[in-house]
């Protein structure tokens, strides 16, 4: 399966139901779906707008958070976001976002999947890519 690109606006996210019946573990509960969000995480449950990274806001929600500060993938040179789902695998994968402010991009990835390795991302401004190990979570 190719990857599919999703279209944010500033603060926003989107759901994305699991394809074949898949279930993702997440502390002990299972989900069917996942809410990606424009600031650099994941929620289940429900969606999340919060822009502010502070661990109170982090934990009000079941929550994967990559980046989880300011992004603005609306900005007109910000990249793209797309997600792709595998029988062994969930990729998000956000490419050249830029901050609100415009002053920065970040290029990384969440997901639970085959052990994968970040490599050096050229076009990434004062970050490398993140790809965070979710060895605790799993598919059913």
């Amino acid at each position: 399966m190719a990857a599919t690109e999703i279209s944010l606006r500033d603060d926003a996210f989107v759901q994305i139901s699991f394809t074949n019946n898949k279930k993702f573990t997440f502390f002990g509960t299972e989900y069917n779906n996942v809410y990606i969000g424009s600031n650099g995480y994941l929620t289940f449950g429900r969606g999340d707008r919060m822009y502010y990274s502070h661990r109170y806001y982090h934990f009000i929600l079941p929550r994967i958070s990559a980046m989880f500060t300011d992004l603005n993938p609306a900005h007109p040179s910000s990249g793209k976001i797309h997600y792709e789902q595998t029988a062994d695998s969930f990729i998000v994968t956000f490419t050249h976002i830029k901050t609100y402010s415009g002053n920065y991009f970040f290029t990384f990835q969440v997901g639970r999947g085959p052990r994968r390795h970040a490599k050096p991302c050229p076009e990434s401004h004062r970050a490398p890519p993140v790809t965070p190990n979710l060895a605790d979570c799993g598919w059913i």
